[in-house]
């Protein structure tokens, strides 16, 4: 080899290291040094301004998170925009580890391991996506109840940010505003805007609600749909003029924004409060492909593990149920309507089905079916009545049921904050916060990031 060839061998090794060195993300810590919380907010600043302005590859993750090699949460092409489906990511996993306790008693309906389901062919459903256990929360939405492959991994994650064993991390995202309807009489509903933080009221902040009512008045459904503003006084109090007075028998649910100084928050309302459900739905993702499957399920399926509710006659439930379902995405409106029947959940027989099969076919052996839904944020409002007259009083004519893909993830949560990853006690922190949107949305995202090399106290998350 000749000196020549010598020196340019060196140089092009002296350039592929450099190359190499410019491609790790600049936050990326020096292995094994000691560091003070100077530096570790430092770190955590640049590490959550990374997480917030890149989307991470492929840059549509959030559709399927197994394909995911590099992680970030930004929407494509728009910095400081989070991607609704990467953050729905993030609370399969909370659900999934009960990072936020969303899964604790006092906030779930039901938590049911794979073998106290009803009906053998909804196990087998569920199996094949890996899913061991089922929560329902509030709003008898079901989810992941325990960590299955298909759920973002944590260490991954880790991984993919160049963190060390060193260090560990906690993402913690919540709406801006706490949002709450206070009172519903006559026509006016009352709402309430506080700082989600502090509980401080928010006075002149503009109040916008869409409403969906139904009006049961003479045993005839009337639909209304529409637009409604007002103003918070200085307790936070804004009143909001509705079409119709108010009665027990009607269902409401409402799309809040409040905004001020630029900023707008949504918060979702729903009354009456669903105790006795006609039916129960899921979220899961489709195999082997993207986006997600809106899943329909006969609450009988969760009988044996439900908390403080009793649904112990299948006879109870609606066999017959009439679906009109309207889709709000991003851009429009969407309304379909399907007819279907379900057979009573206890059996093999309740392996789910497409609802237009499970429509046309007579007589209908399933207790579930499913709908593959559009990969567009959208929220789902699902109108059920049932067929049968003659059932228990205890058992409403109809219902609705509210089903968020992507378009509003806090929901999940019922209002509650989304965690992703975990703390370390008494480890020295790094704290860092950012004003990040989603869809038109302002929420507070904080990062929390945990050095083991010294020992002397650290912060809690809040």
């Amino acid at each position: 080899m000749s000196a020549i060839e010598a020196i340019v061998i060196v140089v092009v090794i002296v350039l592929m290291v450099i190359v190499f060195i410019r491609l790790i993300p600049s936050y990326l810590p020096t292995a094994g040094s000691e560091v003070n919380t100077l530096q570790l907010n430092a770190l955590a600043q640049s590490l959550l301004n990374y997480i917030i302005t890149n989307p991470g590859n492929p840059v549509y993750w959030g559709q399927n998170a197994s394909l995911m090699n590099a992680f970030g949460l930004a929407s494509f092409n728009s910095p400081y925009s989070l991607d609704p489906f990467k953050v729905l990511q993030l609370v399969f996993w909370d659900y999934a580890n009960n990072a936020s306790v969303a899964v604790s008693p006092g906030n779930i309906r039901g938590y049911c391991s794979i073998n106290q389901i009803n009906g053998v062919g909804f196990q087998q459903f569920l199996s094949q996506y890996g899913i061991s256990y089922v929560t329902l929360n509030y709003l008898w939405l079901f989810t992941v109840g325990y960590p299955t492959n298909w759920v973002i991994s944590y260490n991954q994650v880790k991984q993919l940010l160049g963190l060390g064993n060193s260090y560990d991390f906690v993402i913690v995202i919540h709406p801006l505003y706490m949002i709450r309807v206070i009172n519903l009489t006559s026509n006016i509903a009352y709402i309430k805007v506080t700082d989600y933080s502090t509980g401080v009221a928010i006075p002149n902040a503009t109040v916008t609600v869409q409403y969906f009512i139904t009006s049961l008045a003479s045993n005839n459904a009337v639909f209304y749909q529409g637009y409604s503003s007002g103003i918070t006084n200085s307790n936070g109090v804004a009143s909001i003029s509705l079409p119709v007075a108010f009665n027990p028998s009607n269902y409401y649910y409402m799309v809040i924004t409040a905004q001020t100084a630029g900023l707008k928050d949504y918060a979702y309302y729903q009354y009456p409060a669903i105790q006795i459900p006609l039916l129960t739905v899921g979220i899961v993702p489709l195999i082997n492909s993207n986006g997600y499957s809106v899943v329909f399920a006969d609450p009988h399926i969760f009988t044996n593990c439900l908390l403080g509710v009793s649904l112990s006659n299948p006879s109870q439930s609606a066999l017959g149920l009439r679906v009109v379902a309207v889709y709000k995405s991003i851009y429009n409106f969407t309304t379909m309507s399907i007819n279907f029947t379900f057979n009573p959940s206890r059996g093999s027989n309740s392996y789910p089905v497409s609802c237009t099969i499970l429509s046309s076919s007579n007589p209908p052996n399933y207790s579930a079916c499913y709908w593959n839904l559009p990969s567009t944020p959208m929220l789902l409002l699902v109108w059920i009545q049932r067929n049968s007259q003659g059932q228990s009083g205890s058992v409403p004519l109809s219902q609705l049921l509210v089903i968020p893909l992507g378009y509003n993830p806090d929901l999940y949560l019922v209002n509650r904050t989304i965690i992703f990853g975990y703390p370390v006690k008494y480890a020295p922190t790094g704290v860092s916060r950012a004003l990040v949107y989603i869809g038109d949305a302002a929420y507070v995202i904080k990062l929390y990031l945990y050095y083991r090399g010294n020992a002397f106290s650290g912060l809690g998350v809040s």
